[in-house]
């Protein structure tokens, strides 16, 4: 958990789709809903733009 804090939600996805190929929207959303012990259909409603900056994020980190 304390590795998942340090990365946040996008970056620790983006080590997941580099690692094993397969991560979504989903797995953002329900990471970040870990963190912040929020459901993670309701961060997927309020913030639909997440999966949108992990791509960039993922672009800038590789």
């Amino acid at each position: 958990m304390a590795q998942l804090r340090k990365l946040g939600s996008v970056l620790a996805c983006a080590r997941v789709k580099r690692a094993w190929g397969k991560a979504n929207a989903t797995l953002i959303w329900a990471l970040g809903g870990k963190l912040t012990d929020i459901r993670w259909r309701v961060i997927a409603r309020k913030h639909r733009t997440i999966p949108l900056l992990a791509r960039v994020e993922q672009q800038r980190v590789a």
